[in-house]
């Protein structure tokens, strides 16, 4: 560097210290001054702020909204709410693309030289001021240290980037009228390519904006594009045809995607050679949405293509604009914007719908010079037909029954005659309404007349009636609608229900329901539904049209669309019905708190016959269900089986065994399941008895086995026959072919299931119905089939856990409470991974902890069997500090054990001592020993007891086998001519959502005293936490030689929710019991960090004059600090990039889209 340059440097670093010092001089002195305009001018500003945000449906598609960092963003490369990107195999255009200002003085400022010259730094500083952006962009492409300068402004683009085009104008530009040119942004797609032989290429920006397009609306999409300059080959050809901009629609529905509907090889120099609207061109769009299920799109606009990297025919040079970007939404009934209005000015070659060919919807410009074109979604042969609901013709309304187990049918009322109230429930029904009504005509019942503006319906409804349930106290009701007429699917045939609906504000309780219902030709249920559940419309968003005077309002009035789609897939015709709910459909257990008082109203319901394909468009969601009918079969109508039973010649019918079977003469062994004795070497350790062959034997008890209750009457007559007939013929009830183990001596029996996966991260359940003679007990175990041995049931536990801030910091009380303290901080994180008491926490006085002392969570790590250290457990946290391949950190090894202390580092040095043993500090849950997923039946009193198994896996997969057995696999022995029964059990299909009511309504339960020995059980409350975790590593930035850092910084406690880990739950009115255990409190993956490079996360801070003064004081001298550091900063960073500049001017290819900055977040201004 030579004295000149390093005179400059020093003059820059006493230049900007001076700065540093008057600002923070200034600063201080403003701290002092009180200012009694400052809370209404940050009013001001900030309302100003809110003005300028984008209200469009698609967002920034004016392109008028972006932050330019006070002009020294000359092209918004990187758009908010677009992205750009490349077409496949497409170059990197040379030049940049994105948004740029058209205005006359900024284009000018861009692209145009000011006369002045600058062909030497004094000069080129002398007229800074009267430089264009053109000029020192030129300026400094002839600088190798144009960043030194003390006038150098960090432009985004260099001079290559600089189009070179005429000024594109807008649609909308009047030399005359100087307003239109305020809003003068359009998006530039600049295609610059020419290397080796290849010309042109190929890119394309993506709104980042899904338009949801409603039942009963559609979207008017519109694009002003104006193309320059087109070129092709490497002759440089003027385009004529067969390439150019293209605008492109990506449309689903359902979860199926469309084919695109694309116009494409615009080129408006031939397209509008008259010039009009400044050369612009507008395409619109009329895309209607499907009435059975959502439809989206989304819009990409791009100049040349190229589909594979191969083919590059469509590549092409020059310029496409792309400007106000709108969409509107209308209601396709509307009288004067309604769908058929305004695609009858479409031509009938540019109608489109869903079965269009693809290639039809691929328009191309230079051949087809229209401008308007339709997308119908919901074009059919068989549309909606209204379906009239009638009182005690096709509709019955009444309040929601339950049937227990015992016999009883229970109400949630306490006044209907002939209807039981369970127990503690005192609802009463005096103010109800429920039933079919006309919104033309609404009764007179005062409190239907006090909601009459609510039932408003929209005039897009075909029929004025309703059904309502109106529940004044929260009574639960029901309305069946039952028509085997209307309701039938023939076979192999698809059908669709349609219907609204509308609640009042229930407040979180439960809401409005719709259950499909299989039922015979009879009208019987055959056990196959599906519902939609728990609908609360009040917080609903809107469906919003636009109308002719700019506004926008809601199109279905707060009425939320539902539907059902419906597949038999038999060869014979198939019925359902509808169940039509309002409040809990579950009254056994409840309370009077369960039940809120409100109304569900169900209106406009409509039917359809339906296509395979449209079924295929249908999908599942929070107001849609698909649903199969499947009819009737012997098993769904008399009862499951538990297992096929093993056969000589034979087969299996609807669950009923053929002649010649073993089945038909007596028991038979089980196909799926293998029957062992207790206590022998199939399931313990202990083989007293192993060498007796009778012990030993698979299947060999004669009195265990399938039994099949049509067939009882065939049986062989023969004492084992004689003795089970006699202990069950009359104990089997509902079910068809259970299993059945009956003692004729003193035995323990068991039958082994095969081997299971519920896999990570999802809910299942495993369910068993449970039937035992007076004297009796029966066993159900998970058992663990990752334990070689097959010895030890699945099992959940945890160790202890405390409270942690966000900062890693150990607190007595939950820090997230309104009421936390700052001496409820315990123990502060130390550099080290470490912890040492917080000496102002309020109990450190009573802990007798040493300040100077290192604390650790030694508890829930495993012990090495030989050495006591404790291990980070399988593919745990592991860090590498240095070089070496094994050492602190990465050796597996959490803390390092040598008589009797527990050390930090493996040369034994830094004691850590074990937070359990702090007097004073309460953790948030205690460790818990072994819970088992196994449970005891005894008692049945000739019932059957269903045990179910309720589980979410966390991140590690469960593998286990079903055992069911008499007595206990040690080998408890039940009593000589007793028996117990397993039957298959229905269990309810398990979500996320299914799981928490369930585990919330039996909590309730077993908490509410007033409910007896009805309900029983126990609970264990759990959370995840990673710094409790048995695979968790402390972070040591002591000894970080690698400066690796910390892979779990951005790791917060707050984030993880506490619920219930274990629960065993016992329901004597309804016969069930049961066992929750949610792994995922216990067994989480937290991913390691992804590196990032910021970006200033601009946000305006609003601060009251008395919190100002002091912070701007403290500010002040903080200011400087970080000031001095930055120069220091900049100047070594310097001297790096101008090494680095020196060697890679010649080859560095000169694109702002290389410069990719990955934030964290990005705030979009409006210019």
């Amino acid at each position: 560097m030579t004295n000149n340059s390093k005179q400059r440097k020093k003059q820059l670093l006493a230049l900007f210290l001076s700065a540093m010092m008057t600002t923070s001089f200034t600063v201080a002195l403003a701290s002092c001054t009180e200012d009694e305009t400052t809370d209404s001018t940050e009013e001001e500003e900030t309302l100003d702020t809110s003005a300028e945000k984008d209200s469009a449906r698609l967002t920034n598609g004016s392109f008028e909204y972006f932050d330019d960092n006070d002009g020294k963003k000359l092209i918004i490369t990187s758009p908010g709410s677009w992205s750009r990107s490349n077409a496949a195999g497409g170059s990197t255009s040379k030049a940049a693309s994105g948004i740029v200002n058209t205005a006359t003085s900024a284009w000018k400022n861009l692209t145009t030289a000011s006369g002045e010259t600058y062909d030497s730094v004094d000069t080129a500083k002398a007229n800074w001021d009267k430089l264009t952006a053109f000029d020192k962009l030129h300026f400094y492409e002839e600088q190798e240290d144009e960043d030194e300068l003390d006038f150098y402004e960090n432009y985004n683009i260099d001079v290559d980037d600089v189009p070179t085009c005429e000024n594109p104008r807008t649609h909308y530009y009047d030399a005359t009228d100087a307003t239109t040119e305020e809003k003068a942004n359009v998006l530039m797609i600049h295609n610059d390519y020419n290397v080796s032989g290849k010309y042109g290429t190929a890119q394309r920006f993506t709104s980042s904006t899904t338009i949801t397009v409603q039942s009963g609306t559609y979207a008017e999409l519109s694009v002003w594009v104006k193309t320059s300059d087109l070129k092709f080959g490497s002759k440089e050809q003027d385009v004529i045809a067969d390439r150019g901009a293209y605008i492109d629609i990506t449309q689903t529905v359902g979860s199926t995607t469309l084919d695109k509907l694309q116009v494409k090889n615009i080129n408006t120099e031939l397209q509008n050679p008259n010039g009009d609207n400044n050369g612009w061109v507008q395409y619109t769009f009329y895309l209607q949405g499907c009435s059975y299920a959502t439809s989206t799109f989304k819009v990409e606009l791009g100049l040349g293509q190229a589909k594979v990297s191969s083919n590059t025919w469509e590549y092409v040079s020059g310029y496409a604009f792309f400007d106000d970007v709108e969409c509107k939404i209308y209601a396709s009934d509307s009288d004067t914007k309604g769908w058929d209005n305004v695609t009858s000015a479409v031509d009938v070659s540019n109608q489109f719908d869903m079965l269009t060919d693809a290639d039809k919807k691929i328009v191309k410009a230079d051949l087809n010079d229209a401008t308007a074109f339709s997308m119908d979604m919901d074009k059919t042969d068989t549309p909606f037909e209204n379906y009239n609901v009638i009182e005690g013709t096709n509709v019955t309304t009444a309040l929601t029954e339950e049937k227990a187990n015992n016999g009883k049918v229970y109400v949630s009322a306490t006044d209907v005659a002939g209807k039981q109230a369970y127990s503690g429930l005192t609802l009463k029904t005096t103010n109800d309404f429920k039933g079919v009504l006309s919104t033309n005509n609404l009764p007179d019942h005062p409190f239907v007349q006090k909601i009459a503006d609510k039932l408003e319906t929209p005039d897009a409804f075909n029929s004025s009636k309703m059904i309502l349930l109106l529940s004044s106290e929260g009574a639960a009701y029901t309305a069946n609608v039952k028509d085997l007429t209307s309701f039938t699917v023939k076979a192999n045939e698809y059908f669709a229900m349609s219907f609204f609906i509308k609640t009042s504000d229930l407040t979180g309780h439960i809401g409005a329901g719709a259950t499909i219902v299989e039922v015979d030709d009879l009208g019987n249920p055959v056990g196959n539904e599906s519902a939609l559940s728990s609908i609360d419309t009040s917080s609903n968003t809107a469906v919003d049209v636009d109308t002719d005077e700019g506004k926008q309002e809601d199109v279905y009035k707060g009425w939320q669309q539902c539907f059902f789609f419906v597949k038999n897939e038999t060869d014979e015709d198939r019925y359902f019905e509808i169940k039509l709910t309002y409040g809990s459909t579950t009254i056994i257990g409840t309370k009077n708190s369960d039940y809120y008082g409100g109304y569900a109203a169900f209106a406009n319901f409509e039917t359809r016959s339906m296509s395979d394909k449209e079924y295929g468009y249908a999908s599942d969601g929070s107001y849609a269900k698909k649903f199969v009918l499947k009819g009737a079969t012997e098993e769904e109508t008399d009862g499951k089986f538990f297992d096929e039973a093993s056969q000589v010649g034979g087969n299996v019918e609807n669950g009923i065994q053929t002649s010649n079977d073993e089945i038909v003469k007596g028991l038979a062994s089980p196909v799926n399941y293998t029957g062992v004795y207790g206590g022998s070497g199939f399931v313990t350790d202990d083989e007293t008895n192993i060498n007796q062959s009778w012990y030993a034997e698979i299947n060999g008890n004669k009195f265990a086995g399938i039994i099949n209750k049509e067939e009882l009457e065939n049986w062989d007559v023969n004492e084992y026959n004689t003795a089970i007939k006699n202990a069950v013929a009359d104990k089997l009830g509902d079910a068809t072919q259970p299993l059945l183990i009956y003692n004729n001596q003193a035995t323990s029996y068991g039958f082994l299931g095969k081997s299971q996966t519920i896999e990570a991260n999802t809910y299942a359940t495993v369910s068993v119905r449970v039937m035992v003679s007076a004297d009796a007990q029966a066993n159900v175990y998970l058992i663990d089939m990752d334990d070689k041995t097959h010895k030890s049931t699945l099992n959940w536990s945890s160790g202890v856990t405390y409270w942690y801030d966000d900062d890693g910091n150990i607190c007595t009380v939950d820090p997230t409470s309104k009421d936390f303290k700052k001496t409820d901080v315990a123990f502060k994180l130390q550099s080290n991974g470490l912890y040492q008491v917080n000496t102002k926490w309020s109990g450190y006085a009573t802990s007798g902890v040493n300040a100077n002392d290192y604390f650790a969570n030694l508890s829930n790590y495993e012990k090495d069997e030989v050495t006591n250290d404790l291990l980070v457990s399988k593919d745990g946290v592991s860090y590498d500090y240095n070089e070496k391949w094994q050492n602190d950190g990465n050796d597996g090894i959490a803390f390092y054990y040598k008589d009797g202390v527990y050390y930090a580092y493996s040369n034994y040095t830094t004691p850590v001592k074990n937070l359990a043993d702090v007097t004073g500090l309460t953790p948030r849950y205690e460790a818990q020993t072994e819970k088992t997923l196994a449970t005891k039946v005894q008692n049945t009193d000739g019932k059957w007891v269903t045990v179910t198994f309720y589980i979410h896996t966390g991140n590690v997969a469960k593998n286990y086998r079903l055992e069911v057995w008499s007595g206990t696999r040690e080998g408890y022995a039940n009593p000589a001519n007793s028996f117990v029964m397993f039957d298959a059990s229905g269990a309810t299909t398990l979500t996320a959502e299914t799981f928490k009511s369930l585990v919330d309504l039996s909590k309730e339960r077993i908490d509410d005293e007033t409910l007896g020995d009805d309900y029983n059980g126990n609970y264990v409350e759990g959370v995840y936490s990673f710094y409790d975790a048995k695979d968790f590593l402390r972070y040591d930035s002591t000894i970080d030689k690698n400066e690796v850092g910390n892979s779990y910084e951005n790791y917060v406690s707050s984030v993880y929710e506490a619920g219930t880990a274990y629960m065993t739950y016992e329901d004597n009115v309804q016969l069930i019991k049961a066992i929750f255990v949610d792994f995922n409190l216990s067994e989480q993956t937290v991913e390691a960090d992804v590196e990032e490079e910021d970006v200033e996360d601009e946000e305006e801070e609003t601060t009251t004059t008395s919190e100002t003064n002091m912070w701007l004081l403290i500010s002040s001298i903080v200011i400087a600090v970080v000031l001095l550091l930055a120069v220091v900063s900049i100047i070594v960073r310097k001297f790096v990039e101008k090494a680095r500049r020196k060697k890679a001017r010649s080859t560095v290819v000169k694109s702002s889209t290389t410069r990719k900055v990955k934030a964290k977040k990005q705030n979009v201004d409006k210019k």
